[in-house]
């Protein structure tokens, strides 16, 4: 908070505050339309909530008042009144509805003080700097959400303590500081009784709430308090009283998400939408491409809404496309024309069916292309220069368009732009998607790493196939002089990597990552140094699998694993005995692989003739069902409970095969 109170007058009050001794006064909400505050003696934070009047006022509302304080954000100054027997002095001669004010407060007992609320206490014009600000709206709200209009220009927000505040309470006051000036609307219309018994009939909400239900009630309740005429026509709609699932839970977030950023009127006229007339999964992306329009705040952005909803009157098939697009429609029609041409998204545009799961990805794809037109033109522009940006969209190409979107936001948008032009996206056709999944990563935890990072592995021409295939291990030998040794000594992976050793590679780095103690481990057994078998390959895998992207409770048992006998070189049957392995960990909420490792006949690790065996006892285990029988399982270790048989069988084509048969 400023530090501007340290020029202010009255010594008794300065040396409370300089003391930190700033009492926080509780807040309780009263009917209708006042607001009740509990003041204790010594200092109080509190906002003024009724019509602007004279500072006598106050004085005379509040008798054991001894000093008011309020700021003034165009100078950047505190405004005082003090009482004193001569009356009041001072360059505080109004208060205005939504100020902030430091209360001083003498004698010993709280003071009990209820005034008025006005609407016009919650709307407020901040100024660059900080703001002393009244809280007209909900108790007990979110600062997250309360603060989500500003979250472009909010640069701090603090408590009476200088700690940033974990709620609002109606009728306190907090700081505010801005980097630019703003009009900010706070809702402060009072949910009537009607509206709130409105939610309490709803047959979901009698029926008693989950989590997700609860949440949703949460936002209904905003709704009728911050905007009751976009609540009536919500509650108007037949399948609000219908059975809550996603569907609804998703519509009532992404409503009061917008309500909390805009005015009453956007609301409503999404609300008239004849989209918003039933509720299914399959609009879910429509509501999602709404939010992203009012989320990225451009000048103007009401307006198309509105354009948007008036043409959704007039069509009865409207899609989240003709959303997604329509801003940039209103914007740039030369560059939506572009867009509108490119094959997949023509044919969505016509009617083309398409698979649902796919759908939700295309969709998620051209939010991000509206995202890119608002935030990042000029890497809009390359995406849509790139021939494979034509095709049928992939997994890959989602996470490629995401990834890239996302290295314009934390790290910078130019930064973003030098990536797009290297000459590894110029297709994607293998592991491109794995190495921007990793840049986007690495960039969330240290912008300037991932900078580094991609100049150590960028030649003349910018990182090429080979160059982000290799991102993590140029990444490692720069961080991690340990972890670059071992990587080091795997000749193949620092001559060059073929195409049959790139996916042996991608595991290779990733246990570096997300298991480094099991690579270590793995890497002492020496069958890495001089490449990766296919056998080798899909033991790798399953390590991941099991070590890899989850609790660090299982890199433990993959390290025991790793040192056992039948890893001392990889087959085919070690390669079978993992996977069911990890099969096992993954059964049920307790993995029971530990009691199948600590059975007395693999007293001393899995050794290579016991491999065939192991390989079955998933299987067995699951008795060809759904659950599996740990029981089962362990008496199939049994000895004497199975006999197995090693037959080499020729097989036309392919050199010898040798199968284990259990019997």
């Amino acid at each position: 908070m400023p530090q501007a109170w340290l020029t202010c007058v009255a010594v008794c009050a300065l040396a409370v505050l300089t003391a930190g001794l700033l009492a926080t006064p509780s807040l309780a909400q009263a009917e209708d339309d006042t607001v009740t505050t509990t003041l204790e003696p010594g200092p109080n934070l509190a906002g003024w909530t009724q019509s602007a009047a004279d500072i006598e006022v106050i004085f005379d509302a509040i008798p054991e008042l001894e000093v008011v304080y309020a700021w003034d954000g165009q100078h950047q100054r505190f405004l005082w009144a003090v009482r004193t027997d001569a009356g009041l002095l001072g360059d505080l001669k109004e208060l205005n509805p939504g100020m902030g004010l430091w209360l001083l407060l003498g004698g010993e007992e709280p003071f009990i003080w209820t005034r008025p609320l006005v609407e016009r206490a919650g709307a407020l014009s901040l100024q660059e700097g900080w703001n002393l600000v009244a809280w007209a709206a909900g108790g007990g709200a979110s600062p997250s959400d309360a603060l989500q209009g500003l979250s472009d220009i909010l640069t701090a927000a603090a408590d009476a303590t200088g700690a940033e505040p974990s709620s609002l309470s109606r009728g306190g006051a907090f700081w505010l500081k801005t980097s630019a000036p703003a009009v900010w609307e706070q809702p402060t219309t009072l949910a009537s009784p009607e509206r709130m018994e409105a939610i309490q009939d709803l047959p979901w909400v009698k029926d008693g709430l989950t989590d997700f239900e609860e949440a949703s009630v949460d936002d209904l309740r905003y709704l009728a308090e911050a905007r009751p005429r976009s609540f009536r026509a919500l509650m108007q709609k037949s399948w609000i009283e219908g059975q809550h699932d996603l569907a609804m839970q998703n519509v009532l977030l992404y409503l009061a998400h917008m309500a909390r950023q805009s005015r009453e009127a956007p609301v409503y006229d999404i609300l008239q939408m004849t989209l918003l007339d039933s509720v299914t999964r399959s609009n879910h992306a429509l509501r999602t491409a709404m939010s992203e329009i009012v989320f990225g705040r451009q000048e103007g952005w009401e307006q198309s809404l509105r354009k948007i909803a008036a043409a959704s009157r007039r069509e009865e098939d409207i899609t989240g496309w003709n959303i997604s697009l329509q801003y940039i429609r209103e914007r740039d029609p030369e560059v939506s024309e572009i867009v509108e041409k490119i094959p997949w998204i023509a044919e969505i545009l016509r009617g083309s069916s398409v698979r649902e799961d796919d759908l939700n990805d295309h969709s998620a794809i051209l939010r991000t292309v509206t995202r890119m037109y608002i935030r990042y033109p000029l890497l809009l522009d390359k995406l849509l220069s790139w021939e494979w940006f034509s095709e049928t969209p992939s997994r890959s190409t989602y996470s490629i368009v995401e990834s890239l979107d996302n290295l314009a936001r934390y790290v910078g948008k130019d930064f973003a732009l030098l990536v797009a032009g290297m000459p590894f996206l110029d297709t994607i056709d293998g592991y491109e998607w794995e190495a921007m999944e990793f840049l986007q990563g690495l960039a969330r935890s240290d912008k300037q790493e991932v900078v580094e990072t991609v100049a150590r592995a960028s030649s003349v021409d910018g990182i090429d196939d080979e160059g982000a295939l290799l991102l993590r291990l140029a990444y490692l030998q720069a961080n991690d002089v340990p972890l670059g040794g071992v990587l080091g000594n795997m000749a193949w992976l620092g001559d060059g990597v073929a195409d049959s050793e790139r996916s042996a590679a991608v595991l290779v780095q990733h246990l570096a990552f997300e298991a480094e103690p099991l690579l270590h481990s793995l890497a002492a057994r020496g069958w890495l140094d001089d490449g990766v078998s296919r056998a080798e390959e899909g033991v790798l895998d399953q390590f991941l699998s099991l070590a890899g992207r989850v609790a660090r409770k299982d890199i433990a048992v993959a390290v025991r694993i790793s040192g056992m006998p039948f890893l001392d070189s990889v087959d085919g049957a070690d390669a079978a005995a993992m996977r069911s392995l990890v099969g096992i960990h993954w059964e049920g909420s307790e993995s029971p692989l530990m009691d199948i490792l600590d059975h007395p006949t693999l007293e001393g690790g899995l050794a290579d003739e016991d491999t065939p065996l192991v390989a079955v006892l998933h299987d067995v285990g699951r008795g060809g069902g759904a659950d599996f029988n740990k029981d089962v399982a362990l008496a199939v270790l049994e000895p004497g409970a199975f006999k197995v048989e090693t037959r080499v069988v020729p097989v036309p084509g392919l050199e010898e095969v040798r199968l284990a048969v259990v019997a």
